[in-house]
């Protein structure tokens, strides 16, 4: 691979749930994401899952809704997988 994905200007980033915050949960969740030839996100993958579940819930929903410009291989665009750690922390 010539060049990896990279994240776009202007994604939404990710918000604390409340559930989480009811539950004073926080952690890193670390997805293991696959970005498509036109930039989408396509599966998600939790690695290895140790937040709370809803901290997860939530990653994932936040990350499928993000662009990439795709990776490229000899001037093409090709899927790849990438590795996304999102922090949580109790805001408060």
């Amino acid at each position: 691979m010539e060049s990896p994905p990279v994240l776009l200007p202007g994604n939404i980033q990710p918000t604390y749930p409340p559930a989480a915050l009811a539950g004073n949960h926080k952690g890193v969740v670390t997805l293991r994401a696959q970005v498509l030839t036109n930039g989408q996100v396509g599966e998600i993958f939790v690695r290895p899952p140790r937040a709370a579940s809803v901290l997860e819930q939530a990653a994932m929903e936040t990350v499928r809704r993000w662009r990439f410009k795709p990776a490229r291989r000899n001037g093409e665009p090709v899927p790849a997988w990438v590795n996304i750690p999102i922090e949580y922390r109790n805001p408060a």
